[in-house]
């Protein structure tokens, strides 16, 4: 992966199993901006929920009604997060600032999965200045 700029090409996903060939043991996140809020369960819900073992399922009657939520699981023998945020929160740029200050690059995992509709919702100055990964824009 390469790391973030603005003329990055984006990759396009729709079927689970092109999702997941995109997670590899040097996937430390998943910056998901979802169009709807978590409990509607949109078409990425259900890949997450795989991938976290069920618990994004599991805890989703527990959580409020958030504009975001993040999540830490065990995957691959390592921590994995995924920091889930609607495209109506009223700032992503603050939520992934905040989310990066629990994330930090461990060993060679070091690649962030940006997850969304839109990649200008991935043209926020926290990505662009963060050097310690690299993150790769996914559309859905």
């Amino acid at each position: 992966m390469e790391f973030w700029t603005e003329s990055v090409q984006n990759k396009t996903v729709s079927e689970q199993s092109d999702f997941l060939n995109l997670i590899t043991p040097k996937t430390l996140a998943c910056l998901w901006v979802s169009e709807e809020p978590l409990y509607k369960r949109e078409s990425p819900f259900q890949w997450f929920n795989y991938l976290l073992d069920g618990n994004l399922e599991a805890h989703l009657k527990h959580l409020p009604a958030n504009e975001k939520s993040f999540f830490t699981v065990n995957h691959y023998g390592e921590t994995f997060y995924l920091l889930q945020v609607e495209k109506s929160f009223p700032d992503i740029n603050k939520a992934v600032k905040e989310a990066f200050q629990i994330i930090k690059p461990q060993n060679e995992k070091k690649e962030v999965l940006c997850l969304g509709h839109n990649p200008q919702h991935f043209s926020l100055p926290y990505l662009k200045q963060n050097k310690e990964v690299s993150f790769e824009t996914v559309l859905y």
